[in-house]
């Protein structure tokens, strides 16, 4: 042989490819060459393949097509490359790459063919092992519940689009991260610690593990998990496929079938519950004997109707029962409480949802529908609606009855004050005693009928603050200055320590209220020993703090301290009278002005401390204000003052008061003559109460306003409507001032002082 030839022997010899040389020019092609690649790839000996056609290596297999491509390339002399299903001699298939090309001699005829083939046995499989992970991987993720693939070492390896839909994470918190470290601590949950650390190594697998838990964004859901190990082909543990239901429906749906069974099985032969089939359009399939029972309808008649024939025409026109079946669609169960109808037309309350139905293959089916009959129950609602809004009327029948039960009280409880206070200016020193003892206790009554209309208003957020900036202070120096001179009287150590300009943002009448109604109580309170007033500026609040060392209050009742009608059991507390509710009024006002208020007792004989605490103004001024005395003598020159009031005893007893300052006093007992009387006379202070006959307060005072102002004539409110939109609407009607009943008659006087000077 020449070089070139060994050469070309040696390198036939030392490919790992099959080469192969079939004789065209005999009968059925057969092999004249092969090398020893071909030998090693198919397993046959040189003496088993010579004289063959290479057919031989066809098997069960061998894809027909395939092989009648090469042979009529072959037959019509053209060169092909084609992968095939060989078999070896023993037996095992094996993919051949095979390329055939046609040799010719000097004449252009085809002598000879020559074969390469490669097993791509491996590429193969991988090329196959590539595309069931593809598809494996695109089935998953159609699957509804999440899925998650863990290494060995419990890092996630993979997860499907459902785990990231429904634990609301992304790729990047999720793939290489170990389980429990998913979104910080994600699915650190014990339980299923336990399930893949401890259970899933002795048993696998591991199905129908349940587990509630409270997830951070989505929410407690329980939790169905079936895990299963899966091992490599020497049984090393390699992943871990745990697959995650949410059942937290079913299981709250199974409980209320549960409670809906057991509610059942009481009632003998009790049918309440109604389940329907429907195909994709909505057209109903089955149904069962409680849907039979509760619409009445048989199987003959209603199989084939839509669903719609059991709704409302109202709903239907509406388009409902289509929208019910869209939300169903969406993924969720469309739940919905409704009027239905029965085939007699009668209505029944159905409590019900419906559910999307999909085959194994997630084909969409139809729908099914659960409808429980809760026509009583929804009977009992509306009758619980009924009797609310009854309640809530009578409840503002109640507030128009003490209103007006405040008027009727202050009108006789003002002609009392009135009358000791008159007969107290008689100067008659042996009844000095007893008109004290009335006094006292017609401000008591008077105190009594102010917080039970307080309350109602308070306690139903009734009360409208007017806010001013105010110096607290003062506000506390008054009234500690006026407890003082009640506490001394009684024998008790009054302290006052008030700090200057605590300027707040507040009611003028009601942060009185709050201070004397604490002040009153320590006093009323404390047999013998001390009060003590303080307030202070304290990290941007102002605090006041009455304290006392009296009876103090049982443990058990601070609790319930600020709650309405809420007493300590002590003897005293009866003796001292009250209605239970001063607490209560304070504690709201407070928290109206956005405050707080707190009471403390070590105990029964360990007094009591009570802190208010107001945020202070952020701009404070300064407290340019005095406090005025009396303004003056009143009643010089006899000037006229016309008394209105419809009870002759409340007129008389003003009247005869102010007879004593020195004013000329005109009186009217209806509306008509009021206004005769004022438009003649034209008296400088005019004294109206509201309700009157004939003309009330108010058209008196505007008839008054249409002919004289309020520099001719002051008009004074003195009525015992009392609220402050009473108040408001008394000066938006032309008064000038208003009084409540029973009247102060030092404030009247400084009022008139006020008229005085300004004349």
């Amino acid at each position: 042989m020449s070089r070139i030839a060994q050469l070309l022997q040696s390198a036939l010899d030392a490919t790992s490819n099959g080469v192969l040389i079939t004789d065209n020019t005999s009968e059925d092609n057969p092999i004249i060459y092969a090398n020893p690649g071909f030998e090693q790839m198919t397993g046959y000996d040189l003496s088993e393949i010579l004289g063959n056609n290479c057919r031989f290596l066809q098997g069960e297999k061998t894809n027909r097509d395939d092989v009648t491509r090469l042979r009529d390339a072959i037959r019509q002399g053209e060169a092909i490359e084609v992968e095939l299903l060989n078999y070896k001699k023993d037996g095992t298939p094996f993919w051949n790459d095979l390329s055939v090309s046609p040799v010719k001699n000097e004449q252009g005829q085809i002598t000879h063919f020559i074969g390469v083939q490669s097993d791509i046995t491996d590429r193969r499989e991988k090329e196959n092992a590539r595309r069931a992970q593809l598809m494996a991987e695109n089935v998953v993720d159609t699957v509804r519940e999440p899925l998650i693939i863990l290494n060995e070492d419990l890092t996630v390896y993979s997860v499907n689009q459902s785990f990231y839909r429904f634990f609301q994470t992304r790729p990047e918190d999720t793939i290489g991260r170990r389980i429990y470290d998913i979104e910080n601590g994600y699915l650190n949950i014990p339980a299923l610690k336990t399930l893949i650390e401890r259970i899933l190594p002795e048993k696998n697998p591991f199905e129908d593990f349940e587990i509630t838990h409270e997830f951070p964004r989505i929410g407690e859901k329980t939790l169905l998990l079936n895990a299963r190990r899966l091992d490599s082909q020497e049984g090393r543990p390699e992943y871990i496929l745990l697959a995650i239901e949410d059942i937290t429906r079913w299981r709250q749906d199974k409980a209320a079938l549960f409670e809906s069974e057991r509610r059942s099985n009481l009632i003998e032969g009790l049918r309440d519950v109604a389940i329907i089939t429907t195909d994709p359009a909505g057209r109903i399939q089955s149904w069962n004997s409680g849907a039979r029972d509760i619409i009445g309808y048989s199987d003959e008649e209603i199989i084939g109707q839509n669903l719609s024939v059991l709704f409302l025409p109202e709903d239907v026109e509406s388009g409902v029962p289509g929208n019910e079946m869209q939300r169903a669609m969406n993924g969720s169960n469309a739940s919905s409480d409704r009027w239905l109808r029965r085939k007699d037309g009668t209505t029944f309350w159905a409590v019900g949802f419906l559910s999307a139905l999909y085959d194994e293959s997630g084909v969409f089916q139809g729908f099914a529908k659960l409808i429980h009959e809760q026509t009583e129950r929804k009977r009992l609602e509306e009758e619980i609606v009924r009797r609310t809004d009854d309640l809530a009327a009578r409840d503002r029948a109640k507030d128009e009855f003490l209103a007006m039960l405040g008027h009727e009280l202050r009108n006789p409880l003002s002609a009392v004050s009135s009358a000791a206070q008159a007969a107290k200016l008689l100067g008659n020193k042996e009844v000095e005693r007893p008109l004290a003892i009335v006094e006292r206790q017609v401000k008591h009554m008077s105190q009594l009928v102010n917080d039970l209309l307080d309350v109602a208003r308070v306690t139903q957020g009734k009360i409208t603050l007017q806010l001013t900036l105010l110096a607290f202070d003062s506000i506390v120096i008054s009234a500690a200055r006026n407890g003082q001179q009640v506490a001394i009287k009684k024998g008790l150590d009054f302290q006052i320590d008030v700090a200057s300009n605590v300027f707040v943002q507040g009611d003028s009448v009601r942060l009185e209220q709050i201070v004397n109604n604490l002040i009153t109580n320590a006093i009323k309170y404390t047999p013998s020993g001390e009060v003590r007033v303080q307030l202070e500026k304290l990290d941007g609040s102002a605090v006041l703090t009455i304290s006392d060392t009296g009876i103090g209050m049982d443990t058990e009742l601070m609790p319930r301290l600020f709650q309405l009608f809420s007493q300590a059991n002590r003897s005293l507390a009866r003796s001292e009278g009250g209605l239970g509710v001063g607490l209560t009024i304070v504690k709201q006002l407070v928290e109206l002005h956005g405050g707080t208020v707190e009471g403390h007792s070590e105990g029964e004989g360990y007094g009591s401390t009570f802190r208010v605490t107001l945020p202070l103004d952020q701009n404070q001024g300064s407290d340019d204000s005095e406090n005025d005395e009396d303004g003056g003598v009143v009643g010089n020159g006899r000037r006229k003052i016309l008394v209105v009031d419809d009870s002759e005893d409340a007129a008389e007893m003003v009247a005869l008061t102010l007879e004593l300052w020195g004013y000329l006093v005109l009186v009217a007992h209806d509306g008509e003559k009021a206004l005769e009387i004022a438009l003649r006379e034209r008296p400088p202070v005019v004294l109206l109460d509201i309700g009157l006959p004939n003309l009330d307060g108010y058209q008196v005072a505007q008839k008054i306003r249409e002919k004289y102002s309020s520099d001719d004539i002051k008009l004074v409110a003195l009525t015992g409507y009392a609220q402050e939109s009473d108040v408001q609407k008394a000066l938006s009607n032309g008064f000038d001032a208003h009084l409540a009943k029973p009247i102060s008659f030092a404030t009247l006087k400084e009022h008139l002082s006020e008229y005085e000077k300004g004349k």
